[in-house]
């Protein structure tokens, strides 16, 4: 009984990381998405995400550029928040 539940333990582990990995996808995917749309009209997408991947604060960066005039929908600020903070498996 023991082994049958370590086996499902596993199995039901690793379909979670395997889910994780694909909502990170998606959430990168939808985050672009806004950085093509909302930021790169100023800065360069190799520009935001060298920032990103450097470890930069881009939670703030993202308020410095609203206080200068950059506008986004409460879902893109939701998308940027979730990619800047919650993927940080997408940072090399």
């Amino acid at each position: 009984m023991g082994k049958l539940a370590l086996v499902a333990v596993t199995i039901l582990g690793g379909a979670t990381l395997a889910f994780a990995a694909g909502d990170n996808k998606n959430a990168e995917k939808k985050a672009q998405a806004v950085i093509m749309k909302r930021c790169t009209s100023c800065h360069s997408a190799e520009r935001i995400n060298a920032a990103f991947k450097a470890g930069r604060d881009m939670n703030a960066i993202e308020h410095e550029m609203e206080k200068k005039g950059a506008k986004l929908s409460d879902k893109e600020k939701s998308t940027l928040d979730f990619y800047w903070n919650k993927a940080p498996v997408l940072k090399k």
